[in-house]
């Protein structure tokens, strides 16, 4: 795998060393290889901090948005146990059901509020540490 990666990097770059070859009329190849090598160098490495940027912005706004989330699951766990309330009003232990699935589902959004606290509060830390998002 190695070698014809190393074939096909070789390929692809040939023609833009024949150029410089050409443009710095040399004889040697060893200058425009070099030059050709740290333009792909870079180029990459712009590329990979944009796309690096990007995703942290993304994963931000997305930690951001997740205790918004938890609160509408929570107002529709909140529906749903009041309609299964007036559902279990005719059963004799209609009510203590309801309580406990009341409790259940409060634990859950806590569990889940607690997750994306945490998780914002650790994305904010890897962006203020490695200053790759704007907030």
């Amino acid at each position: 795998m190695p070698l014809l990666l190393a074939l096909l990097t070789a390929m692809i770059f040939e023609p833009f060393v024949r150029f410089f070859k050409k443009q710095l009329k040399t004889e040697k190849r060893l200058l425009p290889v070099t030059i050709v090598f740290l333009l792909f160098v870079a180029i990459s490495a712009i590329g990979l901090y944009f796309a690096v940027t990007s995703l942290m912005r993304s994963i931000v706004s997305w930690s951001q948005q997740l205790p918004q989330y938890a609160l509408e699951l929570q107002r529709f766990a909140n529906d749903l146990i009041i309609q299964f309330n007036q559902l279990l009003r005719d059963l004799p232990q209609g009510y203590q059901i309801a309580r406990e699935l009341e409790r259940l589902s409060e634990d859950a959004i806590d569990f889940a509020l607690s997750i994306t606290t945490n998780s914002s509060a650790y994305s904010v830390r890897f962006c203020l540490r490695f200053r790759t998002c704007s907030l």
